[in-house]
C-alpha cells in the first residue's frame, strides 16, 4: 500500500491506495485488512476511475466497492475521473457518480493541476464537513452484520 501525505494551508491529508475495483486479486485482503485496522478509519473514499479503461466500464463497480468496502461506503465517496480527452462519463462510471450522491472530480491531462488538485482537496474537505468529520469503518460495519447474522440465527 502507497501512503503519500498530501499538504495544504488546511492541513494534511494521507491517501492510502488500494486494489483495482474490477480486477481480482491477493491485494485486496491486504487493503480490505489495512483499513479495518486503520483506526478509527478514512473520512472518505476516492474512487478513481480511467474513462478509457474498457474493463472499469464493464464491471459492476458499485456491488464491488461495496463488496469490498461495506454497504454505507458510498456515503463517504468522491469518484475521481481519469482522462486524456474531452469525453463525459457514460455507463458504469455515470452509475458510480450517481450512487456517491452525485459528487465527482475530473482530472484532465490537458489542465493545470495546481486548479485540480485544489478544486479535489475542497471537495474532499466539503464531504468531511457534510459527513460531520465521522469515519468510515468497515470493522464497525462487519461487527453489526456478525451481530445480525447471530440474531438471526436465534
Amino acid at each position: 500500500m502507497k501512503t503519500p501525505v498530501i499538504t495544504d494551508t488546511g492541513g494534511r491529508m494521507k491517501l492510502v491506495t488500494g486494489p483495482n475495483l474490477c480486477e481480482e486479486d491477493t491485494a485486496t485482503q491486504n487493503f480490505t485488512t489495512v483499513l479495518s485496522l486503520s483506526s478509527p478509519g478514512p473520512h472518505i473514499i476516492l474512487i478513481v476511475l480511467n474513462l478509457e479503461d474498457q474493463q472499469s466500464q464493464q464491471c459492476d463497480i458499485v456491488k464491488q466497492a461495496q463488496e469490498l468496502l461495506g454497504a454505507e461506503v458510498l456515503q463517504y465517496s468522491i469518484v475521481l475521473l481519469l482522462q486524456n480527452h474531452q469525453e463525459h462519463p457514460t455507463g458504469a462510471s455515470r452509475e458510480i457518480i450517481n450512487a456517491c450522491g452525485g459528487r465527482f472530480q475530473m482530472l484532465r491531462d490537458f489542465e493545470p493541476k495546481p486548479a485540480q488538485t485544489a478544486a479535489l482537496i475542497a471537495e474532499i474537505n466539503k464531504l468531511v464537513w457534510l459527513n460531520d468529520h465521522r469515519f468510515h469503518s468497515i470493522l464497525a460495519q462487519q461487527l453489526q452484520l456478525e451481530k445480525l447474522e447471530l440474531l438471526k440465527k436465534k
